[in-house]
């Protein structure tokens, strides 16, 4: 089974890598060199389509160090696997963690966060999302998806039955709290020194970043519950719920069937291969 992936027009971290295609290439400008656009985006720049990359990035975009060289724009990445169904390598290429390992696979470094701030007791942790981070569409990246993503989707019990037992202590789940437009904090109701490990893994079911204004038009809480079930039932499901899960993208394996419009923090995009 061919996948075939393609940088999209990200408005989130920008990535170096080895193997994989860069899609901004440049460093960041606090060492005051300029950025440099993606040469399968310059046109729609140039054009009005797409906003210059200075304006597509966050404030202090994600450098990821480069192993052996820089690589080029454009080409394929080819994938096999035993289960044409087993997209594992998909998880990782297209998944945007708050935090990650870094190329020793030992240290913890920033992500989706720029920084964090573990209590001494180890029953709070203070996260701090990078600032000026964008969803693919544009919109901002704040701690309002980030409450959006728990209290209206992982403690729903009609999307979410059990929370990730990543954020949950002694049968508690734990409790977020909005500090400001990027900052937020986790409260648990005992030590829980591995939290940052947890955080690695926040990506599909126990994602903590949700794209609110693109999902709340299928939740009750933002939309009246009669409109839902009436949504529901034209695109063959029976709950609000069932469709929600279909459209949240976030938490299923992206595929050829991922409306071209929903907002991802990836850089990047799968598209078919011609004639699959």
């Amino acid at each position: 089974m061919n996948r075939k992936f393609t940088n999209r027009t990200c408005h989130a971290v920008c990535r170096f890598t080895l193997a994989v295609m860069g899609f901004f290439l440049g460093a960041a400008s606090c060492f005051g060199v300029d950025y440099r656009e993606a040469p399968m985006l310059r046109d729609q720049v140039e054009r009005g389509e797409l906003p210059p990359v200075e304006e597509r990035l966050p404030d202090e975009p994600l450098l990821v160090e480069v192993i052996d060289e820089v690589g080029v724009y454009g080409g394929e990445i080819r994938t096999i696997t035993p289960v044409a169904t087993w997209l594992v390598e998909e998880l990782y290429m297209m998944r945007e963690p708050l935090i990650r390992f870094a190329s020793d696979g030992v240290t913890i470094v920033p992500n989706l966060l720029d920084s964090w701030e573990l209590a001494e007791d180890a029953e709070s942790v203070v996260l701090r999302l990078r600032s000026g981070l964008r969803w693919s569409d544009g919109a901002p990246v704040t701690t309002e998806d980030v409450l959006f993503a728990w209290n209206d989707v992982l403690l729903n019990k009609d999307i979410t039955p059990v929370p990730p037992p990543n954020f949950v202590v002694d049968g508690k789940p734990m409790v977020v709290e909005v500090l400001d437009a990027n900052r937020f904090r986790l409260v648990f109701d005992r030590p829980y020194g591995s939290i940052l490990y947890a955080l690695i893994q926040t990506v599909n079911e126990s994602s903590l970043v949700l794209p609110k204004h693109y999902l709340r038009r299928y939740h009750p809480s933002y939309t009246p519950l009669e409109k839902l079930e009436e949504m529901a039932a034209e695109h063959g499901f029976d709950h609000w719920f069932e469709l929600f899960r279909d459209v949240n993208h976030t938490v299923r394996l992206l595929s050829g069937q991922t409306p071209s419009d929903y907002p991802t923090l990836s850089v990047w995009s799968k598209h078919p291969s011609p004639g699959m």
